[in-house]
């Protein structure tokens, strides 16, 4: 999979692909679901594509732990090698509620920084998904991994 920051994942774009978008570049997914907000979730076996509740376009995808993917040219080792890349790459890392954020760069991770690796997880989405937590969040020290 490849992740252009804020653009796409593979052919689909955020903001912009519905779900018949993702049928044709990804298949049937395993499970459809619905959240309690009205998010609807595509399941498949290495991520899962989400769609906004209000206007049906793509709004964020969760890779699932070791799935093979490319972020700004880096290959996602999910370890702390490939964390600091990015890190150092968005400049701006902020962590809040358990989450890094790279703003900059529009992806999310979880459970390399902390070494929780039942919580292991690489986000990407559209702009603007993170905004409200970013201000309660604080600057992720690389030093501290």
């Amino acid at each position: 999979m490849i992740i252009i920051p804020y653009e796409r994942i593979d052919s689909l774009e955020f903001g912009r692909s519905v779900a018949t978008d993702c049928l044709r570049e990804y298949g049937e997914p395993i499970d459809i679901s619905t959240d309690r907000v009205g998010k609807v979730s595509y399941s498949y076996p290495g991520h899962v594509v989400r769609f906004d509740r209000v206007d049906g376009t793509l709004r964020d995808c969760t890779l699932l732990p070791y799935a093979t993917a490319v972020i700004e040219s880096i290959p996602v080792t999910w370890d702390r090698h490939f964390l600091e890349e990015i890190c150092q790459r968005d400049g701006r890392p902020v962590v809040v509620q358990g989450f890094v954020i790279l703003p900059s760069i529009g992806i999310s991770v979880t459970g390399i920084h902390d070494d929780d690796r039942s919580q292991l997880f690489v986000g990407a989405s559209k702009r603007g998904v993170w905004d409200d937590l970013l201000k309660l969040g604080k600057p992720f020290d690389l030093a501290s991994l």
